[in-house]
């Protein structure tokens, strides 16, 4: 069945699609985070890279230590922030480059009003150009090594604006699918050691959201399913939450055809497969979500990101629709907040995490 709007955000989730609101929501408490996350496929599909900018990182060691020592209450009287920055690239099945930072609150700076965020020398702004619209994204972090990484990319918005946001509710999950498909090109500079200096370019389609909470997640989230391909002629995005304490998951399917968007009601069929990462976290491997005449199969086929709590995968996904079938390769993920609790697997992704400029002890 077609959801509308009041059903769909009547839950742990408000789900909606807006570039006005990919402005940053100011932080109100020391819980509440917010995150822009890019990724993108190359016309070959060999390549994956994925960049995330994070106000209150939600997998620093500071942050959950502070949260699950102090309880939200505490945290809230003292709102101060962990902001970090994550960029992976992954080619032919391989993770290629990983940097994880962490900066000072000092070093954050976001508009309330438009979209630009800069952490560290890294930045994202929106803007318009005359050959487009869209994301200009800039990475400057450091690699294991004493390497460094410097990258600018352009997210040319192929689909946005599709659904106008119903309110900012409290104590609910705020998905924003700023762009579900844009143009991507760029290129990455490696500097080595020595001052070499290594460079390639990018180029394929990819994929904009922004999500925000005020709530520290292991509290909000049991676990969560997401993912997204395109299609030809469709753009697809999918979700599954379960909210703490809440036995029944919320699902949706979301459509982009012709510039316009289609929620769906859907359920999730998994046959028990699963694929476990280096940190021991499982997933499902394959699984089938059906909505009204729509099926979607979805094969988490290479991990290319993973830690105690997520896992990030390249997924061969196919699209029945109406009879009609089509094929890509997609991006999905499965993340499982509850170990962000754990005060030792913490101190364990301490090690991933680079601080002061410097790389992270475990990539």
């Amino acid at each position: 069945m077609t959801s509308n709007r009041e059903e769909n955000n009547s839950g742990a989730l408000e789900f909606f699609s807006s570039v006005k609101n990919d402005a940053w929501c100011g932080r109100k408490s020391g819980s509440e985070y917010e995150w822009w996350y890019f990724d993108a496929l190359s016309d070959d599909g060999d390549e994956v890279i994925s960049i995330v900018f994070l106000d209150n990182c939600v997998f620093s060691p500071a942050y959950n230590l502070r949260c699950g020592r102090n309880g939200a209450a505490e945290v809230d009287e003292e709102p101060s922030s962990t902001p970090a920055v994550a960029f992976t690239y992954h080619r032919d099945g391989k993770p290629v480059y990983r940097s994880i930072c962490e900066y000072s609150e000092a070093e954050f700076e976001a508009s309330d009003e438009v979209t630009i965020c800069r952490i560290g020398s890294n930045k994202f702004e929106y803007k318009k150009a005359s050959y487009g619209t869209g994301f200009f994204v800039q990475i400057d972090l450091p690699l294991s090594r004493r390497r460094r990484l410097t990258a600018e990319f352009e997210w040319l918005s192929i689909e946005s604006n599709l659904a106008a946001p119903s309110g900012s509710e409290a104590g609910k999950h705020r998905w924003n699918l700023v762009s579900p498909r844009s143009d991507v090109t760029g290129k990455i500079s490696i500097v080595d050691r020595r001052g070499k200096t290594t460079k390639q370019k990018f180029r394929g389609t990819g994929y904009h959201d922004h999500r925000s909470d005020d709530r520290w997640m292991p509290d909000a989230i049991e676990e969560w399913y997401w993912g997204r391909a395109h299609f030809p002629h469709t753009t697809a995005v999918y979700y599954r939450l379960l909210e703490k304490g809440n036995p029944d998951p919320v699902s949706r399917l979301m459509l982009v055809r012709d510039n316009k968007l289609i929620e769906y009601d859907c359920e999730f069929e998994f046959d028990g497969s699963t694929k476990t990462s280096r940190f021991g976290l499982s997933s499902p491997a394959r699984f089938t979500i059906k909505a009204d005449e729509i099926t979607l199969n979805v094969e988490n086929t290479v991990v290319i990101d993973s830690s105690f709590f997520c896992i990030r995968f390249r997924s061969d996904i196919s699209l029945d629709y109406n009879g009609q079938i089509e094929e890509a390769s997609g991006v999905s993920e499965y993340v499982l907040p509850g170990p962000l609790k754990n005060k030792w697997l913490n101190r364990l992704l301490a090690l991933r995490i680079g601080r002061n400029g410097k790389s992270a002890l475990i990539p």
